[in-house]
């Protein structure tokens, strides 16, 4: 996806107004964001990787079928989640979002049935796990212009994956690493799609490629360069739909007050003045 257009906001300069600095495309005026999406609501997602990201502070984003959790059947290679394990991943603050009821791909069906097959699976997260999806990933990536464009409009709904990257298979640390490089290097938001850990469709020759990996992605965002969000967070950054924003200055602002309240601005990871504040509200900015 393109880096969204930098808008302008006015300042109050000493009582007077002024041309707005600009509004970050990143969170903390970083060089890239990238989110880390696992499909399937596999079980290994709860027992693998939920650690890793927990340990590591990264916050994921899980896209649920809601008709295979607490499934009783075996299945083979890509045993799913319980609701319970569903639900502590929601508490522990990663995104809980739909993959469709029963993961028939939506450009295989009608599009009264692919409302159901929506309205199903968001009801039944809510009643198991309390909150209401607001990220869809199309099953399958069965999409089109329209299917997108009604997923879109769901109720609820603020954004879907229309790209992605598969991450797993044979692909190493270094593979990884250099993908998340050219992302950032193109100032991208970067969207990994993750299936299988060691089992299931696409899994890992060697799951510590992955660990690995974050651990790098983490040290990046440590430094300012990289935002690691969840698929909702970003979506909703973007679209100027969170209620914080990261502003830049062309230089040190020496006293920044928004709502009588005093906000202390950082630099960036280039050097870059920011201040993080309430999105679209004035700011007295003084230099």
């Amino acid at each position: 996806m393109k880096r969204i257009k930098l808008i302008t906001i006015l300042f109050v300069l000493m009582g007077v107004q002024v041309k707005a600095q600009q509004l970050a495309p990143y969170k903390g005026n970083a060089r890239a964001a990238v989110s880390y999406t696992f499909d399937d609501g596999l079980i290994e997602h709860y027992t693998m990787v939920l650690p890793h990201l927990d340990t590591l502070g990264i916050k994921g984003t899980f896209w649920i079928i809601a008709n295979n959790i607490d499934i009783k059947k075996p299945m083979a290679d890509h045993q799913p989640m319980t609701w319970t394990n569903v639900k502590e991943m929601a508490v522990h603050g990663h995104e809980i979002a739909s993959h469709g009821y029963t993961h028939t791909a939506l450009n295989e069906i009608t599009a009264a049935e692919r409302e159901r097959e929506m309205e199903m699976n968001d009801s039944a997260i809510f009643r198991h796990v309390g909150v209401h999806p607001v990220s869809f990933c199309f099953p399958g990536n069965g999409r089109n212009d329209e299917i997108i464009a009604q997923v879109l409009a769901h109720k609820g709904i603020t954004g879907a994956r229309t790209y992605e990257k598969g991450i797993g298979g044979g692909m190493d640390a270094a593979t990884i690493d250099a993908w998340l490089k050219d992302e950032m290097d193109g100032g991208r938001w970067a969207v990994a799609m993750i299936h299988g850990i060691t089992h299931g469709w696409d899994h890992f020759s060697n799951p510590e490629a992955l660990w690995l990996h974050l651990q790098h992605a983490k040290a990046l965002a440590d430094t300012g360069q990289l935002w690691i969000a969840t698929f909702a967070e970003v979506t909703a950054y973007q679209k100027g739909l969170s209620k914080m924003a990261t502003y830049t200055f062309d230089k040190r602002p020496k006293r920044i007050v928004q709502k009588g309240r005093r906000l202390k601005p950082y630099k960036s990871w280039d050097g870059t003045w920011c201040v993080d504040a309430l999105r679209g509200v004035k700011m007295t900015v003084k230099y």
